[in-house]
């Protein structure tokens, strides 16, 4: 009775999360009129820096890890997947800004033979093949036009640095603390936007709908992590990242309502087609590690 209260408050939790996520998404287009894609990496991540700094400190861990040329790498892949998140938002319909990032279990299977000698067999090949087939059928779906354009590309370069990066995480786990990734990320996301923001005429000069946009999207991003980090104490990670997937459902309603973009038949089968790869790579994968943990108890 208790696991399974326990794996219900999980999921509520996981649930609770991927909505705050979506609404922060929608967030990101909104305020896209108001501030640039610069202006909410900065927010974001100067926010990020300062609560995981405080946390370090008075925790008294080494948020730096040891092997820090590793960790800054991971940091600007990791930077990187989350500035074409953004724009992948605001350039995008919702809906397909956010199926599309759920490509990035395909890419960390993809990634994980070359980077962390993970093997992967025919079933995980053609769970990737689905996934793309179905990101095929997204990107295609006629939203704006049938030839391959820039915002196509931000929106698989989402999954892509995602799926590297997660790749990386596991690969350098042993060196670092599980908020030294989060901790490099928000480090050069913060300092990287700089730059481009410096590039700007008068750059810190928000209207308030601006102002008001960047602490709704700060809040909604924290408050979602919060919530799904707090979710991985209850339920497996494979749990987590197929309830999260729910988002989304959310994003397509949001865009429905908010923004009046509609749906198509393609759109919503390639969705399937992402999803599904994605709920399958996590079951397999949990599977698998079920296998090899309980094979050493039975021998014993």
């Amino acid at each position: 009775m208790k696991t399974r209260r326990t794996w219900y408050i999980g999921s509520l939790l996981a649930f609770i999360s991927a909505g705050l996520f979506a609404f922060g998404d929608a967030t990101v287009r909104l305020a896209a009129s108001h501030v640039t894609v610069w202006h909410m990496m900065f927010a974001r991540c100067l926010v990020g820096l300062l609560a995981v700094t405080a946390i370090a400190g008075t925790m008294r861990l080494s948020i730096l890890g040891r092997n820090r040329v590793a960790m800054i790498f991971t940091g600007i892949v990791n930077v990187s997947g989350g500035m074409c998140m953004m724009i992948a938002l605001t350039v995008l319909p919702l809906f397909d800004a956010i199926v599309l990032l759920y490509l990035y279990p395909a890419f960390a299977a993809f990634f994980s033979p070359y980077l962390t000698h993970d093997p992967i067999d025919g079933i995980d090949w053609l769970l990737i093949g689905v996934a793309f087939a179905g990101t095929t059928l997204v990107l295609w779906s006629g939203q704006a036009s049938h030839a391959l354009q820039w915002w196509h590309l931000v929106g698989v370069g989402t999954p892509f640095f995602q799926g590297l990066a997660f790749t990386l995480i596991r690969r350098y786990s042993i060196d670092h603390h599980a908020l030294t990734p989060f901790f490099y990320f928000c480090l050069i996301g913060a300092l990287g936007s700089l730059w481009p923001l410096s590039a700007q005429p008068e750059p810190f000069n928000i209207s308030a709908s601006g102002i008001i946009g960047l602490l709704v999207i700060v809040v909604l991003a924290g408050v979602g992590q919060v919530f799904m980090y707090k979710a991985l104490a209850y339920i497996p990670s494979p749990d987590a990242g197929i309830i999260s997937m729910t988002e989304v459902v959310f994003g397509g309603l949001l865009g429905y309502v908010i923004f009046s973009e509609p749906l198509s038949g393609r759109a919503f089968i390639g969705a399937v087609l992402i999803i599904g790869s994605g709920v399958g790579l996590n079951l397999k994968h949990r599977i698998e590690n079920q296998v090899a943990t309980e094979k050493p108890s039975m021998i014993a």
